[in-house]
């Protein structure tokens, strides 16, 4: 169990190598996690939307 603990939270040996390393890696990753929100805002909108023409609002009560 220590070796997965090891292996999944590597660290570099100099913390200034690996705070500008995480800053790095956020920066890239803020457009596909933009993008992320993006596509599950407009998943919840479109069940929002056409969730009434599969379930009546009885059943949707019910379920709730």
């Amino acid at each position: 169990m220590a070796g997965l603990s090891a292996l999944l939270f590597q660290q570099f040996p100099d913390l200034a190598v690996e705070a500008r390393y995480r800053l790095d890696q956020r920066r890239h990753q803020a457009k596909f996690t933009r993008a992320l929100a993006i596509i599950a805002a407009g998943m919840f909108l479109t069940y929002t939307l056409f969730n009434p023409f599969f379930i009546t609002w009885q059943q949707t009560l019910a379920v709730a």
